[in-house]
């Protein structure tokens, strides 16, 4: 089942004016490097959740994951206000020339819509900075006449410097009486320290489901606890140490151990090993265990994933995206993927061939001014591929 039937990017990070038009279940995207690709995956993310202080950390950090500097090379407030456009090519009245539901726009402001069962239609942010001074709170104690412990806390003032976020996202009605609402949430990032928890006025929106998986992913311990907890709550236990199985015969069993003072972690029960720690085994492995582990979390909802190919030996492709097709479908998972690799475009469309699943193909490509899409759907894709020969990566 499609979640999301048209996505369009009007403005996110570099892109212009992206749109992939009649989606399917399972969406791959190609390109040249630096078409924008991993910017379309996390567009979709920010757009399933627009209204989650920490959906906007994670989508702007994504891309720091796994890097031994993550913490020094750019802050967080640097990451978050590169996912804005930097220039002034399109005024408002050219994105939107018959809306009047959302306030003036500048040039720096984000802009994404889709059509779908998903309630937001369009979801719109813009950014400044801020500075004010708030009142910190020092606690204390003294003890009292009675011997027992009174309050003598104080406060200070202190000057918070950062940037504010406001999101504006439009809900879809069904009825075409009633009109449009409109939710608006702010957020304030400081350059430092945390500023006191803010009151949530904002009215919540019901979030799609989704999970997001990045070359870097399956070298993360802390990302591989989080999915295989999803797949406790979701009893599919069994039925993914089995998948794993294709990959080793000799697993027997995955748990989430947490020895001693140390973070938990992912504990293999392997036929010749014993207990050994998932860091153990091959990227391989470690890659197939966090894309089967990562299909539950994301059930009826969104699947996405960066370089589908990586790690993953050419051998194997056919077996990994066979299964991984098979559980998408079976958790009512809508996947996006991007890939630089021909063999892994071979392999989806086999693992899609023989199935009553509507697989699709977008080649993104950019210019100065926007972000073409090439959309291919299934029938098209193999005879590209497979009478023609056609490379449809560039």
């Amino acid at each position: 089942m499609k979640h999301i039937d048209d996505f369009t990017i009007h403005r996110f990070r570099g892109m212009r004016e992206a749109k992939l038009e009649a989606l399917g279940q399972i969406n791959l995207l190609v390109g040249g490097n630096n078409s924008g690709k991993t910017s379309v995956l996390e567009a979709i993310s920010l757009f399933c959740d627009p209204l989650n202080r920490r959906n906007w950390s994670n989508v702007a950090s994504a891309r720091e994951t796994g890097s031994l500097r993550s913490n020094l090379s750019i802050s967080l407030n640097d990451r978050l206000l590169w996912l804005f456009p930097h220039d002034g090519l399109y005024p408002r009245e050219d994105l939107f020339p018959h809306d009047k539901l959302f306030p003036q726009e500048d040039s720096a402001e984000l802009s994404l819509s889709a059509s779908g069962s998903f309630p937001p239609k369009n979801v719109m942010a813009r950014h400044e900075k801020f500075s004010e001074v708030i009142k910190e709170r020092i606690p204390g104690y003294v003890v009292g006449e009675d011997m027992g412990l009174r309050d003598d806390s104080s406060y200070v003032e202190r000057e918070v410097e950062g940037i504010r976020i406001e999101a504006n996202v439009s809900l879809r009605n069904d009825a075409n009486a009633v009109p449009e609402e409109l939710l608006t949430k702010t957020f304030k990032f400081p350059d430092y320290g945390v500023l006191p928890r803010e009151s949530e006025g904002t009215r919540e929106i019901r979030s799609l489901p989704v999970r997001s998986i990045n070359g870097c992913s399956h070298r993360s311990s802390e990302v591989s606890s989080a999915l295989w907890t999803d797949v406790i709550y979701d009893d599919a236990k069994l039925q993914t140490i089995k998948l794993l199985q294709l990959f080793d015969p000799d697993i027997q069993d995955v748990d989430i151990v947490a020895p001693g003072e140390l973070a938990p972690s992912i504990s293999v029960k392997h036929k010749k090993l014993g207990r050994a720690p998932l860091s153990a085994f091959g990227d391989g492995l470690r890659r197939v265990f966090t894309l089967a582990s990562a299909i539950p979390g994301a059930k009826d909802g969104l699947l996405l994933i960066d370089e589908l190919e990586i790690a993953v030996h050419t051998r194997m492709l056919e077996k990994t995206f066979n299964w991984l097709v098979e559980f998408c479908c079976q958790y009512n998972v809508q996947l996006f993927a991007t890939t630089h690799s021909l063999e892994a475009v071979d392999a989806i469309i086999d693992a899609c061939k023989d199935k009553e699943i509507d697989l699709v193909g977008y080649r993104l490509q950019r210019d100065d001014v926007e972000t073409t899409t090439k959309r291919f759907d299934k029938e098209y894709l193999k005879q590209l591929r497979e009478e023609l020969g056609v490379d449809l990566r560039w």
